[in-house]
């Protein structure tokens, strides 16, 4: 059960440029007993996620209010419209993108969500900043800082597991060292 504190305060909103996501944050995972996360997802045409990935502790939700989205769900792709939803179990690998020419919104619940508020304020900072890929992705130091620090959060799929394993922890120490913060 979502129990939702009403609020007169501004939700926060992250945007991400260089993806077209935008989220307005409904609730607030830290004043919640389990964490809970609940956002409107608006994405632009041809936006999509950074990138493939997995989380280790998280689940994500997913109910589309309008538009279509486009998800790669543990290899197997599907497109959902208004009303249909998905959910994205922990370890599951997954992508999506919006389809077609009208924006696509969603619900989206994330549990636990205080480390992915995060991770994704960062990650939407970089952009806004300009210091992101034409995909969404930080450099590599940066992103091995990130790694480290949100590990339990998000694992991308590419470089392959081994190599992250090996390259992670000596690139998130230079990065720290060269000032680079999660």
């Amino acid at each position: 059960m979502v129990l939702v504190t009403v609020s007169s305060e501004p939700r926060p909103v992250l945007t991400n440029p260089v993806t077209g996501e935008r989220a307005v944050n409904l609730t607030d995972p830290r004043e919640h007993p389990d964490e809970v996360l609940v956002a409107h997802l608006f994405v632009s045409p041809g936006g999509r996620v950074a990138a493939p990935h997995w989380h280790p502790t998280v689940r994500e939700r997913f109910l589309i209010m309008a538009g279509r989205v486009g998800f790669l769900l543990d290899g197997e792709e599907v497109e959902l419209g208004p009303g249909e939803a998905a959910t994205v179990e922990p370890g599951v690998v997954h992508d999506w993108w919006q389809v077609g020419d009208e924006e696509a919104q969603a619900l989206v619940e994330v549990v636990p969500g205080v480390g992915f508020v995060e991770m994704v304020g960062s990650m939407f900072g970089l952009a806004r900043d300009g210091k992101v890929s034409p995909e969404g992705m930080p450099d590599p130091l940066q992103l091995a800082v990130m790694g480290r620090r949100y590990r339990d959060v998000v694992i991308f799929t590419s470089p392959p597991q081994i190599v992250q394993r090996l390259t992670i922890p000596p690139l998130a120490l230079l990065g720290r060292m060269l000032g680079r913060r999660p």
